[in-house]
């Protein structure tokens, strides 16, 4: 791993337009190579607009290609962690065995352990990664109830087939769910009309159902 200290900007070194600063050690306070460029309104401009176009083409691509690019960026955070980890302990004074270990599955679990409850979980895994799975979702079960394994979460049709996957009591009570045909009843308030006249009623409730809709009569269900 070279650190250049330019600013990268459309996957290009820019150099520095507005100076540069160096970092320090703050265990022994020596300066630490290399000097860091910072840039000015123009590069920021570039770097914004550059991101606004990779985001417009990023979002047309499919789940398949979205993972293989995660899978890409991972491993090469993989080929240079321990210069990674090297290069924060310089710059932390912090031992560099600490940020070794926070590549490690203890600080997966660590993390997943932080979560609170969630509508779903991705596990993106490889054969290698089966016994970090195997602790990893006993963690995940107990934050989430759908688990989904080297892919992205489906957004979900309503049909009454649909069932909440947030944490309990989403699963069956409506008014903590936002999934299923229940789920309407989250964002209803119930309002009795006691002794109107007819007209005076929302049309949905009176005697002729002008709307035609569905509705309870005497624990009968009609349209009528």
């Amino acid at each position: 791993m070279t650190l250049t200290g330019e600013l990268l900007i459309g996957a290009a070194d820019v150099a520095a337009t507005a100076g540069t600063m160096k970092a320090l050690n703050p265990a022994t306070g020596e300066v630490i190579e290399p000097e860091f460029a910072f840039g000015g309104a123009a590069e920021v401009d570039r770097a914004v607009r550059l991101a606004d176009e990779a985001f417009d083409s990023y979002s047309h691509t499919g789940l398949a290609e979205r993972a293989a690019f995660l899978d890409l960026v991972a491993d090469k955070l993989e080929a240079v962690k321990d210069e990674l980890a090297e290069r924060t302990s310089l710059e932390t004074g912090l031992p560099a065995a600490q940020f070794e270990g926070e590549t490690g599955p203890d600080q997966i679990r660590e993390v997943a352990r932080a979560f609170r409850g969630q509508l779903s979980a991705s596990v993106h895994a490889e054969a290698s990664d089966h016994d970090t799975a195997v602790e990893l979702l006993p963690i995940l079960e107990r934050r989430t109830g759908r688990i989904v394994i080297n892919n992205f979460s489906m957004p979900q049709e309503v049909s009454h087939a649909s069932v909440h996957t947030g944490p309990f009591p989403a699963t069956s009570d409506s008014r903590f769910t936002s999934v299923g045909m229940t789920a309407i009843e989250r964002f209803l308030r119930p309002v009795t009309y006691q002794n109107f006249p007819d007209e005076l009623l929302p049309e949905s409730l009176r005697e002729a159902n002008p709307l035609h809709v569905w509705r309870l009569v005497d624990g009968e269900l009609t349209r009528d």
